[in-house]
């Protein structure tokens, strides 16, 4: 799992009308690894539905999603976007341009216009350094300390993957409850006291069962049980379809023959009394 945060600062700041934006179209994007992604949504403190979401993500199939129905962003929102990966490489992927690299990028078209674009989140060169020492000082790490020279050599250098120390020490790195970020609504560009949600004490979580859950779905855009189809309102539709397609194809047939029968030649009784008869 890897993630970027856009602070409450971030949109807060920004010339974001009172009354907000309107989110109505999205894409959720990463490379070749990426399995899954989602944009979470937050205000004061209190997680709402995701914007966006894909459990199924392939790097083949990206597209514009339109939303179900516009979001109303305002000032102070703040958002996640999270990404889940999966690989079987020997060394580390890094985050890059490449297809062989990867990103993490959850976009939203909004109206009307602002200069609200969201975060950049990052990790300082002191984090990566101590990230890297504490890994060759275990035996994890064969590379150097300077993120630069190790994603140059990418493939050189290896990361242990199989030793579940070295796994906890990538993973509590990745969900460092501090982070770095970007954006024109901090000062200075930069927020480098953000707390990621999880580590407040009054953050209120949407539960992970209501993520895609079909019923709490349908309930969001207005929908309930009693409006769904029973299994034999099915049955019935399915039956007077067919009806109605064999009622057609018959008609379509009968019409068919009708005019190859008026292509026919009329009996000679018919062509005397309009011409004549014959005479040698």
């Amino acid at each position: 799992l890897n993630s970027f945060h856009s602070a409450p600062q971030c949109s807060l700041n920004s010339d974001m009308p009172e009354q907000g934006i309107h989110a109505f179209v999205g894409l959720l994007h990463a490379h070749t690894i990426g399995t899954a992604l989602k944009m979470r949504h937050i205000r004061d403190n209190v997680e709402l539905r995701p914007l966006l979401q894909n459990e199924q993500y392939d790097f083949n199939y990206q597209q514009w999603t339109n939303l179900p129905q516009e979001v109303d962003i305002y000032p102070g929102d703040e958002f996640v976007c999270e990404c889940w990966y999966k690989t079987t490489r020997s060394y580390p992927t890094y985050g890059g341009e490449s297809t062989q690299d990867e990103m993490c990028i959850c976009f939203v078209f909004y109206y009307p216009v602002t200069n609200f674009f969201g975060s950049q989140g990052y990790f300082t060169d002191n984090e990566y350094e101590e990230f890297f020492q504490t890994a060759i000082d275990n035996g994890w790490w064969n590379g150097t300390t300077s993120w630069t020279l190790n994603e140059a050599n990418k493939t050189a250098y290896y990361y242990d993957g199989s030793n579940p120390d070295a796994v906890d020490h990538y993973v509590a790195f990745q969900a460092k409850e501090e982070r770095s970020i970007k954006c024109p609504g901090c000062a200075d560009g930069k927020c480098d006291d953000y707390i990621i949600p999880q580590a407040r004490d009054d953050f209120v979580e949407l539960p992970d069962d209501n993520f895609g859950n079909c019923d709490d779905a349908a309930q969001h855009t207005g929908d309930n049980d009693d409006q769904a189809l029973t299994d034999t309102q099915i049955v019935v539709i399915a039956v007077t379809a067919a009806v109605v397609v064999l009622v057609v194809l018959v008609g379509a047939i009968v019409c068919y023959k009708r005019k190859q029968k008026a292509k026919v030649a009329p009996p000679y009784s018919q062509m005397a009394d309009q011409y004549g008869t014959a005479t040698k």
